[in-house]
């Protein structure tokens, strides 16, 4: 992702790039990939992240992991650039990735592997964009977290 990109001067929020992470993650399943309702059984009626949103847990952790993104141990507001590299020129709308992207940067545990988590909570984010960006093998996603300035 390319930090230089610049954000119109028109919105009224700045990200305060010497505290900021880059850092890409895996494409991630979509909201209606990303969750379950079971039917039957004790746990009918509940939403449950689905096999393959515990799979891109773990999936994005071990990139987290390789790219030795650290923890930001703050409770601060954060704005979130997300760009989104689909796998191919599927129609996909925009914003049926951010949720499973920004579950992955909370630390928890997912299928008995300890995800460190690089947020606190996404509750702390406050500004969030989303750009679809160019295809990319597999596809990918850029990631810059940081700071908002007011």
């Amino acid at each position: 992702m390319n930090e230089s990109a610049a954000v119109p001067a028109r919105w009224s929020w700045t990200v305060d790039v010497r505290r900021g992470l880059t850092f890409c993650l895996p494409w991630p399943p979509s909201v209606g990939m990303y969750w379950r309702a079971p039917n039957e059984g004790p746990l009918a009626g509940r939403l449950l992240l689905s096999r393959k949103g515990r799979e891109y847990r773990v999936a994005a952790a071990r990139s987290l992991a390789l790219f030795r993104v650290p923890m930001l141990n703050r409770a601060g507001r954060l704005a979130v650039r997300l760009i989104l590299h689909p796998p191919d020129r599927r129609a996909r709308d925009v914003d049926n990735y951010p949720k499973a992207i920004l579950d992955a940067l909370k630390p928890g545990v997912v299928k008995g592997v300890i995800v460190p988590g690089v947020i606190l909570d996404d509750r702390h984010v406050e500004v969030l964009l989303v750009e679809r960006g160019p295809l990319h093998a597999g596809g990918l996603v850029d990631v810059f977290l940081g700071d908002l300035e007011s």
